[in-house]
């Protein structure tokens, strides 16, 4: 049986729970697989990546931070999602040898979503963090009927530039974070990575809520973040992290390699720990 070569791309990436999740998959079809976390560094990226995918020692990756928007210029093919968020967190080598680029980021998180019985149709959210994992999930969101999204950054332009990038597609603004004070937001998303980095979360504990917030941090570890120790510190009524996100688009990017739709269901059942707070950004 041929070995099928898969792995998750990153710096760091030692945490990544993606081998385990893959491998649980690839036993449901019985499929040859092996998938590992490779670190590549960050001026070396596309030669590196080249290298792995020429000598076929990579059939398909996973990319995580910081290289989604990386990846996005460096396939020769996108689909249309990957296209519009302007990054990729799944890239497959094709039967002609080009590279497709596409992310799944934001239809798992939506998914996720939809499986606690989190409403979005006719929500305000608002999502702190303009990178790579911010512009994979604007786009899914506003399709499932978000009425706003509110953007704030460290660094202000950056929100303004990505707010007016997705306008098209939907309401979407950007917030200074200077004179965020009330907040009339349904849900709060992190999408940040100010658990790698140490940082304290940006928003301040001071901010007014008009009403019941859920949070959700797009990160996932064994302990609470900065941000979902700020979002309990503001009363929210439920609090989430985001290894339901990483096993959502993990389950869409093993469909985009191999047309097989695995039991997601089963890799919950496996990691019952994460029904805690957990935290890393995926």
């Amino acid at each position: 049986m041929q070995e099928l070569k898969y792995a998750v791309i990153g710096n760091p990436v030692e945490h990544s729970l993606s081998p385990t999740i893959h491998s649980l998959f690839a036993k449901q079809f019985n499929l040859n697989l092996s998938y590992k976390p490779i670190k590549l560094q960050i001026d070396s990226f596309n030669q590196e990546l080249l290298y792995l995918f020429k000598t076929n020692r990579l059939h398909g990756c996973n990319i995580t931070a910081p290289f989604k928007v990386k990846a996005f210029e460096f396939v020769d093919e996108l689909t249309e999602r990957a296209q519009i968020a302007k990054s990729v967190n799944t890239i497959k080598k094709l039967n002609c040898g080009r590279l497709l680029g596409d992310n799944t980021d934001g239809f798992g998180l939506t998914n996720d979503l939809i499986n606690k019985h989190i409403e979005l149709t006719n929500k305000n959210i608002l999502l702190v963090g303009s990178g790579g994992a911010s512009r994979g999930i604007i786009f899914p969101l506003l399709m499932q009927g978000v009425k706003k999204i509110s953007i704030v950054n460290r660094t202000e332009h950056k929100a303004r530039e990505l707010a007016k990038e997705f306008t098209p597609y939907g309401e979407v603004e950007s917030l200074s974070l200077n004179n965020l004070q009330v907040v009339n937001s349904d849900i709060v998303i992190n999408g940040t990575s100010a658990t790698f980095s140490q940082d304290n979360f940006i928003l301040s504990s001071s901010l007014k809520f008009t009403k019941n917030f859920t949070g959700y941090d797009l990160n996932y570890n064994e302990k609470k973040s900065d941000f979902i120790c700020w979002s309990e510190q503001m009363k929210a009524c439920e609090n989430y992290n985001g290894f339901g996100m990483l096993v959502e688009q993990a389950a869409l990017s093993f469909q985009l390699w191999f047309n097989q739709t695995p039991n997601t269901k089963a890799i919950f059942d496996h990691f019952r720990i994460f029904k805690s707070y957990s935290h890393f950004l995926i």
